[in-house]
Parts: C-alpha cells; structure tokens; sequence
C-alpha cells in the first residue's frame, strides 16, 4: 500500500465522518491521513472501519487491490509501517490506544510489529503514557508484555516517577512488583521518593521506603525527601520518613534543614514531630 493510496482511504468522507463520529477531538478536513488513522485507534474503532467500510464497499481501492490477488501480507506490512509512525499530536497510535483503554488495539498494533516500547517525540512510551493517564489495566497488560519498566522519556520521568507523584499507589504497587529502580532521577534530581513526600502521598511514601527507597537522595537543589515533606507540612511522611533514619542535619542549597523549613513555614505539627523525641527524653528524666 502506497501513501498515495492510504491518502486516498482517509480522504474518503465516509472515514473523516467515522474518525470525527468516534473521537472527542476536532479535527479539520485537512488533517493528515495519519492523523485520522490515530483518532479512529484512539476510540478502539479499528474493527469498526474494517468491517463497515473496507471489507463492505466493493468500491474501494483496497478491495480492488485485494480482489486483483495482492498480497495480503505485503498489505499488512506497509499498513504496520504506517500506525508505527502515525503521528497526532506527537503522539503514537499505539499511546494513544493505551490511554483510552483499548486493549485490542493495542495488541493488535503489537501484533502488526509495532514495538512496545516505541517512543514519540518527547521520549514518551505507552506504559509511560498510559501510567500519567491512570489505567492500570493498561499498565499490567503492557508490562506482563514485556514493556520496559524504567525507561524514561526526555525529562527524565520513569513510570514509577509519574505514578509516585499523581498518587497512584495501585500503579506504584504494580511497577515496584515488575522490579523497577526506586531510585531512579528526573533531569532536577527528583525521585519518586521526593516527590510522593512533597506531595504528601503518605501511601507511596511508605510504599517507596519499603522497598528500600534512598531516604537521602537530594535533588539538583539539595532538597532531601524529609525537607520536601516538611516544608509542605506532611508530618506522616516526614515521620515515616524520620523513622527510616532520614538525616535532620542535612541542608539545601540555602543552609535550611528539615526541621528549619517546617519551622519558616509555620508547620506545627510538622515541628512537633522532630521536637517528640527530645521532649520524650526529657519527660523519662524528669521521672527518675
């Protein structure tokens, strides 16, 4: 199949209604044929061309070229040529159909060779994008597939990265379990662990530190998990954290310490946390 002929089945107006009718996006008469091509896989209608436009109008050039003996399998292998590179939106068909939950399609994209762990122009995988979008489904199904836990996109950002941060703890549950690198950095030097602290994502934050997540790590800036978790006033991560033997000494790039940030922030709790100890010890003395 040519491009001129692929250019000529997305033109077809019967397809610019099914791309338009299936997908929530807008789209102009002068959007590329790939660009059709990733919307109707975007709303898991591939099936749905087939069988009500391709195999059922003996009018098209492909039945043409079908019913004039082409092989099929040549057919097949250009078409895998195009949805492997179709881009909308510097977006893959194959994320695309991850994001909105359309397993079949992805397997069959698979099937067609598309690679798993193809990436768009930002670096970005499916298991990437399917981790920002939330669907866990998606994600188990693509790594039980063999999708590449730790690859990261152009920020730097890992699936566990993403997950951590956006609070999904069934995700993070999932990526730990393939093996992924708790450790692993963005370009700022953030960790999943730093980031689940800053936001207060107390689940993840225990969850990190159970799989034996660096409590120390700094980022580019100096800033610690504990730092980030107190300068927020998330006293659970900062007393999980504290008790996996988080440094109270360490300083960020301006001299602060944990306990120093809390303190400037006005973070009560927070400060009582780091201040329990010291008052405890001092109640046992007062008693003997």
């Amino acid at each position: 199949m040519d491009l001129a002929l692929l250019d000529s089945y997305f033109s077809h107006p019967f397809l610019m209604w099914l791309a338009v009718a299936t997908s929530e996006w807008r789209v102009s008469r002068a959007a590329s044929p790939a660009a059709y091509l990733a919307m109707v896989l975007a709303s898991g209608g591939l099936e749905s061309l087939l069988e009500r436009h391709l195999h059922r109008n003996p009018n098209t050039d492909l039945n043409h070229s079908i019913d004039d003996g082409q092989d099929n399998h040549s057919l097949d292998s250009q078409m895998s040529a195009t949805v492997a590179s179709a881009n909308f939106n510097c977006t893959l068909p194959l994320h695309i159909a991850a994001c909105n939950r359309h397993t079949d399609t992805v397997l069959l994209l698979m099937e067609k060779g598309v690679s798993i762990n193809s990436k768009a122009g930002d670096g970005v995988t499916a298991l990437l994008e399917a981790t920002r979008s939330g669907n866990g489904d998606i994600v188990a199904f693509l790594l039980t597939r063999g999708a590449a836990v730790d690859m990261a996109d152009a920020w730097g950002q890992t699936p566990l990265i993403v997950a951590s941060e956006d609070s999904h703890i069934y995700l993070t549950i999932r990526i730990l379990s393939a093996k992924a690198a708790v450790d692993l950095q963005r370009r700022d030097g953030c960790t999943a662990l730093n980031l689940a602290a800053s936001k207060g994502h107390f689940d993840i934050v225990t969850e990190l530190l159970n799989h034996n997540a660096s409590v120390d790590l700094a980022d580019q800036d100096g800033w610690t998990p504990l730092m980030s978790a107190s300068n927020n006033g998330h006293t659970d991560s900062a007393v999980a954290l504290l008790r996996k033997g988080a440094s109270m000494e360490l300083q960020e790039a301006d001299g602060s310490t944990a306990f120093l940030l809390a303190i400037q922030n006005g973070h009560y709790n927070t400060v009582l946390a780091f201040l329990e100890p010291a008052i405890h010890y001092f109640a046992v003395c007062a008693e003997t």
